[in-house]
């Protein structure tokens, strides 16, 4: 199994999984300890990161960090509640409400900046949004608002599986329970 990112980087063996070494370390003397770590617990595995990985990610926007993040989640779950296939600008987050779920897509289209300030002067629509959903059982629907459009779905063992014609701005995906 391989942990890489994009970038191509100095591979070196570690219990069976290859790593990249991103060229840019941590301030201090270097070391013998591995800075993350992959161990079994109980039925499953756990990661140790050593350091405030999300906390650089978050103030320095390094694209590799979210590549190394995004790997290490792969390597310790099987199956995912949902998985979304697109564009980095597109921020996701997902609600149970009442009898349905609730999936909004926002096209933030900004790259984040230290100053707190974002611009963004035109915002291009994304589109074909391929969306993997864990679900009870097979929906009654799934609608796009506020188009109030209804999207195709296909079922299979536990999961949906559709694609979001387009988001411009914001859109919301509601998985209509029966």
């Amino acid at each position: 199994m391989d942990i890489r990112t994009s970038r191509p980087g100095n591979f070196f063996s570690f219990s069976n999984f290859l790593f990249t070494a991103i060229p840019i370390g941590p301030k201090g003397k270097n070391s013998n300890y591995p800075c993350i770590t992959l161990n079994k617990y109980g039925k499953g595995r756990v990661i140790f990161i050593a350091g405030e990985i999300f906390k650089t990610y978050w103030e320095k926007n390094d694209p590799y960090l979210k590549y190394l993040i995004r790997n290490l989640v792969n390597l310790v779950t099987k199956e995912k509640l949902l998985e979304v296939e697109a564009p980095p600008c597109i921020e996701v987050s997902l609600f149970q409400k009442e009898n349905k779920k609730v999936l909004h897509l926002v096209n933030s289209h900004t790259e984040k900046a230290l100053s707190g300030v974002c611009f963004a002067e035109d915002i291009p629509p994304i589109y074909e949004i391929e969306v993997r959903l864990e679900v009870e059982k097979k929906p009654k629907g799934i609608i796009q608002q506020p188009e109030k459009k209804e999207i195709e779905f296909t079922y299979k063992e536990g999961y949906i599986e559709f694609k979001v014609p387009d988001v411009k701005i914001h859109t919301v995906i509601e998985v209509m329970e029966k």
